[in-house]
């Protein structure tokens, strides 16, 4: 029998990527990355809030959804690439998110959380505006 997280999920916080681990096969990711990202976990949705700062000329690339953790494709507003995420409790630990337009996958996570909570890693693969693929791993650091 699997063991749910609790309601006061150890993976709830802000967590921050680990530039050099790093990887899109596509690319080098860009000088500067930096990308947060702060998680609310229940034992039934997920609530999700990414600020991506890497171009510190721009204003942050926000990025906010919130999901069951059923499978359930919903809508999402105001996302220039994608209007429908899934989300799936695989385990205690893994999840699969798979953020869509208007029903194709435009990227397939698989998200793996440390069991102590101070680490996670998200890896999938996405479909640029031009339609090609490219493999990424992002490793996660949770905020102190």
């Amino acid at each position: 029998m699997t063991t749910f997280i609790s309601e006061a999920s150890a993976f709830n916080g802000t967590w921050h990527a680990i530039p050099e681990t790093i990887y899109f096969s596509n690319s080098t990711p860009p000088a500067g990355f930096s990308l947060s990202i702060a998680l609310t976990l229940t034992k039934d949705r997920i609530a999700y809030l990414s600020t991506n700062h890497t171009d510190k000329t721009k204003v942050p690339v926000l990025q906010t959804w919130e999901a069951p953790l059923d499978g359930t494709p919903l809508p999402i507003l105001n996302q220039e690439r994608f209007n429908q995420i899934s989300v799936t409790r695989i385990s205690a630990c893994d999840y699969r998110i798979m953020k869509m337009k208007d029903g194709d996958v435009i990227s397939g996570e698989f998200w793996t959380m440390h069991p102590d909570g101070q680490m996670f890693v998200r890896r999938g693969v996405a479909k640029n505006p031009e339609g090609r693929s490219h493999v990424y791993d992002e490793w996660f650091r949770k905020a102190q």
